[in-house]
């Protein structure tokens, strides 16, 4: 249900986008430029990716599992845009200083072979795992532009990107995405050239990173969008996040698909 005006939801969009590229932070929006809906809500991230005057490259999926779910106060994923000057290539180093969340996500994502368009009933994982030429390895830098985000509820971290930060790019991999079996596929994570003990697995990521790319779909399509090719999209963290304080270096091992390593300053 749509309830903000024009005027108000480009507002909304201009002091998140303000926040975020000035790497500064805020209590909260002022109640009048608070969605109260999910509609709402992906309209100012729609506005906050036109402020930003960045190109968007795909989509991140953020709350993928029950305990991120838990963690932020929300009850299911939610989808936020990927913008290409976010997008970091594998070694490469990332100042947290203005970060607020201060943890590393490790993710499977794909890249599409084609429009995933609306159609009259909602996709299937066996369809859109025809629809997938790539999976890439990667590592997820959230941040939010709201000091109190665990408090802010969907509509607002919906609006704020879902959190979106940086994401960093191991090397892709050609794949036939109808072949792929990730449900139990292991994630290793490497802290300061250090094994964690955590481990990840695909299973986290709504049961299966395919079904999380499944959900993004249908969710982009119940709000007026759609997948497009070439779309990048990260499907959640795998594995429980990593806090980065005293971290000089991060790799996540993905095994047979690869490595992804980022490095950090100011943390």
């Amino acid at each position: 249900m749509f309830e903000m005006s024009n005027e108000n939801l480009d507002v909304a969009a201009k002091k998140i986008w303000d926040c975020w590229n000035a790497g500064k932070k805020m209590d909260e929006l002022p109640k009048n430029l608070k969605p109260k809906s999910k509609e709402d809500a992906y309209l100012v991230q729609r506005q906050v990716v036109q402020k930003s005057g960045d190109h968007q490259v795909g989509w991140k999926i953020a709350a993928t599992s029950k305990s991120g779910q838990k963690h932020i106060g929300v009850d299911g994923p939610l989808a936020g845009a990927l913008l290409k000057s976010k997008i970091k290539k594998n070694g490469a180093e990332i100042n947290l200083k203005t970060n607020l969340l201060k943890v590393a996500e490790l993710e499977f994502a794909f890249q599409l072979s084609t429009d995933i368009p609306p159609k009259d009933s909602k996709y299937k994982k066996n369809e859109i795992s025809q629809m997938i030429n790539t999976l890439i390895p990667t590592m997820e830098i959230p941040d939010s532009r709201f000091n109190h985000f665990l408090n802010e509820g969907q509509e607002q971290i919906i609006a704020d990107n879902a959190c979106a930060g940086f994401l960093i790019l191991g090397e892709p991999i050609e794949t036939n995405g109808e072949e792929l079996d990730l449900v139990n596929h292991e994630v290793l994570a490497y802290q300061n050239n250090e094994l964690t003990p955590t481990k990840g697995i695909g299973s986290n990521v709504l049961g299966d990173p395919l079904l999380a790319l499944t959900w993004i779909a249908n969710e982009l399509i119940a709000h007026d969008n759609f997948l497009r090719k070439n779309d990048i999209v990260t499907t959640g963290t795998c594995i429980t996040p990593i806090q980065l304080i005293d971290t000089t270096e991060l790799t996540g091992d993905f095994g047979v698909y690869g490595k992804v390593t980022t490095k950090f300053t100011d943390y």
